[in-house]
């Protein structure tokens, strides 16, 4: 057995997994995000969300929704924001997220984030029927 498996099991945790789920446009990526940290069915996971102007819309917010809720079963998603980054808090908390707590030093260069967090049963990109 090798140690990450051996300590993974240990911990009873699972392995921090990351892929990612995108759209392209004439070949070329024009958004997505990547996931991360998905503890399994039930649990939850962090999202890290990408792409050129206007790429989202509510029919891929419905179906990210769809993705995170009901394929992979995650009762809540995560993301972290720069604290700085205003913009990004405001546009996440009009999707449905809210903020957590204040995570002190968490980016490159000492510079703080923002935890924020959705679950399931208040997410309005969901069928809740």
């Amino acid at each position: 057995m090798k140690l990450t498996e051996y300590l993974w099991r240990r911990i009873g945790s699972y392995p921090p997994i990351s892929y990612s789920v995108g759209w392209l446009k004439d070949g070329a990526p024009l958004g997505g995000f990547i996931i991360d940290r998905y503890t399994g069915k039930g649990g939850s996971c962090w999202t890290h969300f990408a792409g050129e102007p206007g790429w989202i819309t509510r029919y891929k917010l419905r179906q990210i929704a769809e993705y995170l809720f009901n394929h992979l079963e995650c009762g809540v998603v995560y993301g972290v924001v720069e604290a700085s980054d205003q913009v990004v808090i405001d546009i996440d908390k009009k999707l449905g997220f809210r903020e957590l707590t204040l995570l002190e030093g968490h980016f490159s260069g000492g510079v703080d984030g923002i935890l924020l967090e959705m679950k399931r049963g208040e997410c309005r990109w969901l069928d809740q029927s």
